[in-house]
């Protein structure tokens, strides 16, 4: 009964110590990798519903003779139209003005401002985490959208000629590299593609 067992010695506690830093090494190395995997992802579905924002404007400008909209209301009264969901931040549908939605139109006016306002001096980035941004162009590449209220009210009255998409990050600063438009963007919109 009081048989030993030999030859089956458990760890030592060196052995334990150097299983347990390698594991340590490789959370270290697997854990930025996944939270940059996550990030990625939030970025290409913040793409996905500009491009969706895109479909929709163009949709719009077939209905109504190739005017594009210049309001919120007028987008979402569109058939078809997607609620989608702002991956950052879990809001759907248009935003209200503290940026609690997926998507809105630009509230300055002064898309053909500098050429660096969208890079370097943009100021909206408290309500602008994960949104795609719509700013409605006339002929001459000026802001028509306006957002000075939820719906949109107070846009301009110009014919809305063009126009140009861009989305924003989950600081709330606009992606560089990325914009969509349906045709020359306006100085600013440029320099964000380039991305300069």
């Amino acid at each position: 009964m009081g048989e030993k067992f030999k030859g089956q010695n458990g760890f030592t506690l060196i052995e334990l110590m150097v299983v347990i830093v390698i594991i340590g090494i490789l959370v270290a190395i697997a854990l930025p990798n996944f939270v940059g995997a996550q990030d990625r992802a939030k970025i290409s579905s913040i793409k996905s519903n500009a491009h969706t924002l895109q479909v929709t404007v163009e949709t719009y400008a077939v209905d109504w003779g190739g005017n594009y909209p210049n309001s919120i209301s007028a987008i979402e009264n569109q058939d078809g139209y997607k609620f989608f969901q702002n991956p950052i931040t879990g809001f759907e549908g248009a935003a209200n003005v503290s940026g609690q939605g997926a998507w809105r139109t630009n509230d300055d006016g002064q898309a053909s401002g500098s050429d660096t306002a969208l890079l370097n001096s943009y100021g909206e980035v408290n309500q602008s985490k994960g949104l795609a941004i719509y700013v409605g162009l006339n002929s001459q590449q000026n802001a028509t959208t306006l957002f000075l209220s939820a719906t949109g009210a107070g846009a301009g009255s110009d014919l809305t000629t063009g126009y140009m998409i861009y989305a924003c990050d989950k600081t709330g600063n606009p992606i560089r590299r990325f914009l969509l438009s349906n045709g020359n963007p306006p100085p600013a919109g440029a320099r964000l593609l380039q991305g300069s």
